[in-house]
C-alpha cells in the first residue's frame, strides 16, 4: 500500500497515468462513432441489395453489436 503512495508522488508517474487515462477516454469516444458509421454503411448496402432475409440478419447484427459497445 505504501508503494502506491510513494509512486503517486512522482510527477513522471502521474503524467504517464494521466496520458493513459486520456487515451482510454479518446478510445471510448471514437470507437462507438466509427462502429456506428461502419454499421450504417453495411446496413445501407443490405437495403440497396434488396434481399429481405439479409436485411433482417443485418438488423439483428447491428442491434447486438451496438448493445455490446454501449454496455
Amino acid at each position: 500500500m505504501y508503494f502506491l503512495l510513494e509512486t503517486c508522488q512522482h510527477p513522471g508517474v502521474l503524467k504517464v497515468i494521466y496520458f493513459i487515462s486520456l487515451l482510454i477516454n479518446i478510445v471510448f469516444m471514437i470507437v462507438p462513432i466509427i462502429l456506428i458509421i461502419l454499421l450504417l454503411i453495411d446496413f445501407s448496402k443490405a437495403v440497396i441489395s434488396g434481399d429481405s432475409e439479409n436485411k433482417n440478419k443485418r438488423k439483428i447484427q447491428i442491434i447486438i453489436v451496438l448493445q455490446e459497445v454501449f454496455m
